[in-house]
């Protein structure tokens, strides 16, 4: 599964944050509607302040007075999955090399097992490691601690918790050792 294509595609990330948000703060889902597509055009821009993004298009998501009622938590729930997306990137590439060769010789394998007749294994489903779980958790924790988001100690443990229980509940987490190989 290609982590890139998965976000440009909005599917894979839309689905984390509607699991995360679900359970820190389910009133704020449909809010979605209003904050995907200009978190969508450039999801760069909201790291320096997810607060803006209830702002959008001049005026605030949900009607007048949202903000100064409620801050949501959903816009930094979005930036924060779109944090621990690219840190799953990242790490994957570093790991390119081996998946490359291991493809290869799956491939081999088909090959030869598609000529001799008998059907080809399935592929196994994506599922995380540890390693990932706790390279989701470091980097969401790293982003949610900016100051200029000016969150508390609770506030970036729940979203921390939240972003990461997305992530398990949408891959699973296989078994394997803490390093994510």
């Amino acid at each position: 599964m290609n982590p890139t294509r998965q976000v440009s595609g909005g599917g894979t990330e839309e689905d984390l944050v509607r699991l995360a948000i679900r359970a820190v703060a389910p009133d704020e889902e449909p809010l979605m509607v209003f904050l995907q597509p200009a978190y969508r055009r450039d999801p760069d821009r909201w790291r320096d302040d997810p607060r803006d993004l209830v702002r959008v298009s001049g005026g605030e998501a949900g009607g007048g007075g949202f903000h100064e009622n409620v801050e949501p938590l959903l816009p930094y729930v979005m930036v924060l999955t779109g944090v621990a997306l690219t840190a799953l990137r990242d790490a994957a590439q570093g790991q390119a090399t081996d998946a490359v060769r291991g493809g290869l010789r799956r491939l081999g394998r088909r090959w030869r097992v598609r000529r001799s007749g008998a059907e080809a294994p399935a592929l196994p489903a994506v599922r995380l490691r540890p390693g990932q779980v706790l390279r989701i958790e470091e980097a969401v924790t790293a982003a949610a601690r900016d100051p200029r988001w000016a969150l508390t100690d609770d506030q970036v443990a729940l979203l921390r918790a939240a972003v990461r229980d997305a992530f398990v509940a949408r891959f699973g987490v296989d078994g394997g050792n803490a390093d994510g190989a």
